[in-house]
């Protein structure tokens, strides 16, 4: 709502890129200054869970994206850098001609095994797709 409002009251000026505002932060299993019940285990325990979830909320989105963007290529350009990422992968393509949803078919599956080591890496697979959309 505010980059909507703010491209309505200042056309003039690009607002793509707006920075977030606010973070959510929390001390779920981290309130380590002298809590006594939370200890290096709970700590990393609570680590696990947040990563499992932020990697089931990852997996929804990138499910969502597999299902919506069909274009087939007789139809979209896709890039040269996508294109070349695609047999590297070593899948059988399940959606012929649709090699987005190749692509995200692949994303989806490293995630699913832990092939990322890092988010940048996951993220420039993502950025991929979002380079040649």
């Amino acid at each position: 709502e505010l980059q909507e409002a703010l491209c309505t009251y200042y056309p003039e000026e690009r607002w793509d890129d707006l920075p977030p505002l606010l973070r959510y932060a929390s001390w779920i299993g981290g309130d380590r200054d002298g809590n006594p019940n939370v200890t290096a285990d709970v700590t990393l325990e609570t680590l696990a869970t947040m990563r499992a979830a932020a990697r089931d909320l990852y997996l929804r989105e990138i499910a969502f994206l597999r299902e919506h963007l069909t274009q087939s290529i007789d139809l979209v350009s896709v890039s040269e850098a996508l294109r070349n990422a695609l047999p590297n992968a070593h899948v059988h393509p399940k959606y012929p001609g649709e090699l987005y949803r190749q692509f995200l078919d692949v994303i989806h599956a490293r995630l699913s095994n832990d092939y990322y080591a890092t988010t940048a890496d996951l993220l420039s697979d993502l950025r991929l797709i979002e380079r040649s959309l």
